[in-house]
């Protein structure tokens, strides 16, 4: 797809290219200017910073308040986006041609790889309903204590993986808060819950597994093995490896109870 720069109000699905300059609130001095671009997707962002940006026009410009952490404690700050463009996403005809144009022989060649890749998706979609809704279970049925130091650890995870580290969390929306709190409650339960598991069934990780992960990483990434087995946390990576076999048990459990139970 292609992107056109269009004379209109901004609507979902749109792209945005932004000028955007990070101000303090006291003295209005700039600590960081960046050129982007930000596609209007609520499954990308949060809907309700989209819908900020929903209806803007070339040259106006939305201002955000928020606090970061400086060496001096947190420090209130002006986020400015200026908008420079407004662009819309073209389709190009379907056809042999655009299939070519992709690196596939024909449309149904292309047709068929699509095909393909939503149902693994939808696959790994079920699957992880299936890994939550266990996770869930086991909980409701045993619960326990989550500490918080590691619920507060996720969060912040989390929040840096969405906006970034600048951001502070008491910047965000309050509804944006509250699921990033279950978000990371439930990473807890799942982290705490198959390390148990796996210890209780006596499962373990070889380092040849480990060492195979490692080989598989390095082929995703292009990286060779050596440097990624320098990059990597081994321990994080066992303890990786590990839960993924203590639900791997679980959900062959769940399966033969649903066949023969």
């Amino acid at each position: 797809a292609e992107y056109e720069e269009v004379d209109r109000e901004a609507r979902e699905g749109d792209t945005l290219v932004l000028d955007i300059i990070l101000r303090r609130k006291d003295n209005n001095k700039v600590l960081d200017r960046s050129r982007d671009l930000l596609h209007l997707d609520p499954q990308r962002y949060e809907e309700s910073f989209i819908r900020r940006f929903i209806g803007v026009r070339k040259g106006d410009v939305i201002t955000m308040e928020g606090k970061i952490e400086d060496t001096e404690g947190p420090l209130e700050v002006i986020d400015e986006y200026r908008v420079l463009s407004v662009r819309e996403r073209r389709v190009p005809p379907i056809d042999d041609n655009l299939a070519q144009a992709l690196g596939y022989e024909s449309l149904e060649q292309l047709r068929e790889e699509i095909r393909e890749s939503l149902f693994q998706d939808l696959k790994k979609s079920a699957e992880q309903r299936l890994e939550d809704k266990i996770i869930e279970e086991i909980y409701q049925r045993a619960p326990f204590e989550l500490p918080p130091s590691l619920v507060n650890h996720y969060i912040e995870l989390f929040k840096n993986r969405l906006f970034g580290e600048k951001v502070a969390i008491d910047h965000l929306d309050p509804n944006l808060q509250e699921s990033l709190r279950e978000w990371a409650e439930h990473a807890v339960k799942r982290e705490i819950i198959l390390l148990r598991v796996a210890q209780e069934v006596g499962l373990s990780v070889s380092p040849q597994e480990i060492q195979e992960e490692i080989q598989k990483i390095a082929r995703e990434e292009k990286k060779p093995p050596s440097k990624v087995r320098k990059e990597i946390d081994l321990k994080a990576l066992e303890e990786h490896l590990l839960r993924r076999k203590a639900m791997d048990y679980l959900k062959s459990t769940v399966h033969t109870e649903v066949i023969f139970g």
